[in-house]
Parts: C-alpha cells; structure tokens; sequence
C-alpha cells in the first residue's frame, strides 16, 4: 500500500518544500513512521493522540524519564511539515510531560541556541557551503518557533534561565523577536540594561512596543493562513477529498466514505481545551444543532427533560432513568446508553462498515458488562435480545418481519435473510413470501437500514414527536428524515 500524504493542504506543502531554508531536507512526514502514526490518529475506530510519548535514548533530551513527545521531536528538528500536521491533528502545544519538562517551544529554542554557538565554533572550519547549512538549520528551528508562537504556545518560558526575547535579541533574529513580542514575550531587565548601549536599541524599542497590545488572533491549524475566527472557528468546512479517511479504512476519503455518498466536515472542537480540528459526520452535526434549538423549549412541553437542556452525565443519567420508569427503554439498553458516549441506531449501507463494527463491539460490551452484574433475573440471551445490536447498528437477533409473526430468533435458530439485500430476516420461506410485497420496494435501497430494537424504536418515537411538535417553533433545518 502507497505511502499516505501528510493531513495538510497541497498548496501549504508545496510553498514551504520550495523555500530556500529547506533546501535537502527531507521531512519525517513522507517516512512510514508517520504514515502509520497518521493512520492510527486519524481513525475513529481505535484513534491514538497525538500527544503520545516518544522515547529516544540516542536522541538527547528523549528519555523515557523526559516523557516528551514527536511535536517535541519535530521541534527539535525543525521540521516544519511534521511539526504543522500534528499541530492540525490535535497536538497539545504547551504539552511538557513533567512538571520540569520543556514545552515544544523551548526545545526548538535550545536547539537553536546551540546551533549558533556551534556555528561560531566551526565556521573557519565548515567553509561558506556549510555555513549556509548550519544557517539553514537555524532558519527551520526559527520557523518552527514562531508557528509554536502564532499558536499560543507559553512564550514567557526560558531556556537555561535566559528569556527567549533575550535569546533572539542575542542572536539578531529580528523575525522571530519580532514574533515573541507581538505575542506579549517579556525581556529581562538585564536584557533591556545591555540592549541600551546597542545600536540596536531604537529598533529593539520599537518591537518592544508590541508587547503592550493584546495577542494576536491564532492562526487556524488547518494552515490556510485565516485566523480561527475567520476559518474554522466561524464555520464548518468539507474535509477535504484527498486526506485520509477517518473511518479507518486507511484509504483516501475521496475514495471511500465520500464515493458512498457520506459526507464528512471539519468542526473546531474546545471541549478538551484551546481548540482543534475534529472531523465529523455532517448529519450528525447537524443533529446536534437541531438538539440546540429544541433544547430552549423541550421541557415546557414534554415530561421527559431533553439532558442536554441541563448539561453534564447526571442529566443524561436522570433522562434515561425516565425512560425506563416509563417502560420506553430495556434496562439492559439503559446501562449500556449510560457507558457509551453515543446512541446507536439502525445505519444505512453507506456508512463505514468499521464504524458501524466499533459501535457494535463498545456497545456490546457494555451490555456483557451489565450481565455480569448478576442483577437480572433473564437469560444472557434474552439480555443480549433486548439490549444487543448487530454490525448495522440495530437488533443483534432479529424479530421476523412477516406481518402478525412476532418470532424472535436465537443463537441456535437464526432465521434466513433476504437473499438480495441480506438485511430482512425471515423465519420461514412462507413468512417472507408474506412479507414480499411491502419489502421488495426498500429491498437495497439507500434507505433501508437493519431492524431497530424496541427501545431504538422507542427512542426514535420520542424523538419524532418532538420534531412535530416543536415544528415551526425552532430551526430544524438540517434534520435527516
């Protein structure tokens, strides 16, 4: 299988491949390493963070003891494609491990520290050629810092007790200070006494100026040059055709989900912090916007509180302990809607079948777990009937769908499916033959999805009713039918 391209736009790519400063080098973002760390970042089946460790011991300062991790190492290299595809996964920019760790930031500035004390010891030695390498160097760590600055890393930390506003004044890497002081860095005193006597002073004031108007917006980490404001922060964006499919099928999203008619968008996420860029499914957000407006006036018209009107895990708890009460939901359905972070419903087809399989296996799971509680009288079988879903996301064993049956299969007589869709479930060929007439015409439709559950079917009801009712009231724009 070809190597994946970095999570990044082309045009971004190219532009910083062609600048002067990157001339021979190679980015760790085209090896298999990071094809294979992107891949498993970017899956919604088994995502790993992008803030995991990384332990080098011929690499110094990457310990096991410095729990330090590749944004770090990035840094540390001065690998600007690296260090912006991980930043754009997720990555935390201040992130130190320990409590006496370095941030990204400072690492790229300790490196560049002793690059310019190498490049004074070595110069007669290295000729012109070298020089502009080891300058070159210097420019890529330089580049790296200031797009850790435009993403509100901490730049009032130092390195070797020396503030990086003094380093770069040190280093007259005007560019850079420039960048420090817009972001509100501080000089030292010290600094400022010894900056004095410089010709460099009145240009040194100037910039120093900078440092009393607010922080600059940060820059969006999708790299199209917006501020988050201006860019993801202000609307959702399609993701994009050529990056790699977050269903985890490990092929290009133009290619799969997208061919299928699933349409995935970019959402600015600041639940676990400043901000990132998440990949969602746009149904789903646009649910979950419908729920926003519903919320303001759900509980002036139903008995059953919407949780999300209140917020939190006890809310949610409180409404699904509603819904038993009521008899709406399976006790067994309500521990496990109670464990996962989401609702499973009946999917269709074009949903990614690893998806569809990971929501079965967490569910599941839960389920299992309520069994081993101990605490209901049924059978595992008859839990697992009420509770557990299949790989299409509803009833595991399925309820014959001929009309006025009501047979319910087991793990010893599972009933047959139509041949043709392999959806509908049968428990004699004269109750499909039965049943004929109304399926033929869903048979392999987009719409036709695996039978639901009683509380699926429940759920969806309540829901429904809602919609009604609330219609015309609110914006329910963007519901799927």
């Amino acid at each position: 299988m070809p190597l994946s391209s970095p999570l990044l736009p082309m045009k971004f790519v190219k532009e910083v491949q062609t600048s002067e400063v990157m001339r021979g080098y190679s980015s760790a973002a085209f090896e298999k390493d990071m094809h294979e760390r992107r891949l498993s970042m970017r899956s919604w089946t088994n995502p790993h963070s992008p803030d995991c460790g990384l332990a080098n011991k011929n690499i110094p300062g990457f310990s096991p003891e410095a729990n330090r991790t590749y944004l770090h190492l990035h840094a540390h290299e001065g690998d600007v494609i690296a260090l912006c595809e991980l930043i754009g996964l997720g990555a935390t920019v201040d992130y130190t491990g320990t409590a006496v760790g370095q941030t990204p930031l400072q690492v790229a500035f300790q490196e560049m520290s002793a690059m310019r004390i190498l490049r004074t010891q070595m110069l007669r030695t290295v000729g012109a050629a070298g020089g502009k390498n080891m300058e070159n160097s210097f420019n890529r760590l330089a580049w790296c810092a200031r797009i850790l600055i435009e993403q509100h890393a901490d730049v009032n930390k130092t390195v070797n007790g020396v503030s990086l506003v003094d380093l770069s004044c040190d280093w007259n890497d005007w560019t850079t200070l420039t960048t420090l002081l817009k972001h509100g860095a501080r000089p030292s005193n010290s600094q400022l006494r010894k900056t004095a006597v410089k010709a460099h002073l009145a240009k040194f004031t100037k910039l120093h100026g900078h440092a009393d108007e607010s922080r600059p917006p940060r820059i969006c980490p999708c790299w199209s040059g917006l501020t988050v404001a201006n860019c993801h922060g202000r609307e959702d964006k399609d993701y994009p055709l050529q990056y790699v499919c977050p269903c985890g099928s490990n092929k290009i999203y133009q290619h799969c989900c997208h061919k299928r008619g699933s349409h995935f968008i970019e959402t600015w996420d600041t639940s676990g912090g400043p901000g990132r860029i998440i990949p969602e499914y746009a149904e789903r957000r646009a649910g979950l916007q419908v729920v926003k407006n519903v919320a303001t006036t759900f509980t002036q018209m139903f008995d059953i509180e919407m949780p999300e009107m209140t917020g939190g895990k006890a809310a949610r708890e409180q409404y699904i302990a509603r819904l038993v009460s009521k008899g709406e939901i399976d006790v067994a359905f309500a521990y496990a809607l109670t464990r996962a972070d989401f609702t499973p419903r009946p999917q269709r087809s074009s949903l990614s079948r690893l998806v569809r399989r990971n929501a079965q296996s967490r569910w599941n799971g839960y389920v299992d777990e309520y069994v081993q509680l101990g605490k209901d009288p049924r059978s595992a079988e008859d839990i697992a009937k009420a509770a557990k879903i299949s790989s299409g996301n509803g009833a595991y064993f399925k309820t014959c769908q001929a009309p006025n049956c009501g047979k319910i299969e087991g793990s010893s007589s599972l009933f047959k499916r139509c041949s043709k869709c392999k959806i509908s479930a049968y428990c004699s060929p004269a109750c499909q033959k039965a049943n004929w007439k109304m399926h033929k015409n869903m048979c392999c439709s987009e719409e036709q999805t695996e039978q639901a559950l009683p509380s699926q079917i429940n759920m969806a009801r309540i829901t429904a009713k809602s919609m009604e009712s609330l219609n015309g009231r609110v914006d329910l724009s963007g519901l799927r039918p």
